[in-house]
This record gives structure tokens, sequence and C-alpha cells, in this order.
């Protein structure tokens, strides 16, 4: 692009740019079902509690949990608790078998907000899946960073993690399931 005389972009060149904007996004949009990552579609029956599990062929998933709390002294917060999950190789540990090999990403977001003390805090992590150091079960819901994690156990969900003076260790039955 030419530099116009007035300090402005010349208007000219702009379609351009949509084309290439556009391309990039089918691009990434496609990027994952080229490197054989199964696409999220539309008609998919859920099936709990089976998809709360982790599911690996699918390039990218997350777990959110998002609350308000209150103490029975009247303190009030609010936290939430996120892991993501996403797969960096779809060809798996068949081609790499040893125990430093990571196919997985895993990050986690915990922020706490102290309405009492008008206070916000987070922590993140990230981790690689080698070594056990993050993951999350194929078999059944439990996914982890280091000592943060959510986890059904039965019909109870655990919720657990820690940042800078907070420390979050929830249970609790959902009110439906679906």
């Amino acid at each position: 692009m030419h530099k116009s005389t007035r300090g402005g972009w010349r208007r000219a060149g702009w379609p351009w740019w949509l084309v290439l904007c556009l391309g990039c996004l089918f691009a990434t949009v496609s990027h994952g079902a080229l490197l054989g990552f199964k696409q999220a579609v539309p008609g998919y029956a859920l099936q709990f509690p089976a998809d709360h599990a982790a599911h690996p062929d699918y390039r990218t998933e997350w777990w959110y949990y998002t609350g308000h709390l209150q103490t029975t002294t009247g303190k009030r917060y609010g936290y939430q608790l996120t892991f993501f999950r996403h797969r960096v190789d779809s060809s798996g540990p068949t081609l790499n078998p040893s125990k430093w090999f990571a196919d997985n990403i895993y990050m986690a977001h915990l922020a706490i907000t102290d309405e009492t003390a008008r206070r916000f805090v987070y922590g993140e992590k990230r981790n690689r899946a080698a070594l056990g150091l993050a993951g999350a079960s194929e078999q059944r819901y439990h996914v982890w960073n280091e000592d943060w994690l959510a986890e059904r156990l039965g019909s109870v969900q655990h919720l657990a993690g820690e940042i800078p003076g907070y420390k979050l260790n929830l249970t609790g039955r959902a009110e439906s399931e679906g």
C-alpha cells in the first residue's frame, strides 16, 4: 500500500486485506481436519456421564466451572476454574514411545474474587502431558494440572486448586445431568 499525502492509507487495497484475512481464517478452521483431528459437527448426541471425560480425537477441549460462594460468616467469593487440553500431534505416541513424549498441552486457570476484601487473584498452570504432570482421563471425568483438579467421584463433582492466599476445595452434586 502507498501512503497518501494526507497521512492516511489508500482504500483501494482494502479488498486484498479482506481476502487475506478470510483466507487465514479458513486455513485455521480447516487446519485441524487436515492434521487428522475429528471435527465438532452438528447432530452429535451427547452421552453423559461419558462425554464429561476427555475426547483425544479432537484437537481442543476444555472443562469450565464458575460459581459464587458464601461462608457461614457472610463472606462472599466468586471463582472460576478452567482446564484446557490442546493436542499438538494427531499421530500420538506410536511415533515416539518415550515417557517424555507429549502430544497434549494442558493449561489451567483459577481465579478467585474475594468480594468482602474487594480483591481479585488468579493463577495459571501450563504443562505437557508427559510424566503425569497434567492430563485428562478418557475413561472417567478426571482432569488435572499438577495439584489442581476437577473430577467426578460417583455422583459428586470435586474441584481443587490453590493460588496465593486462597484454596479452592469444593464437592457438589449436579441438580440435573444433561
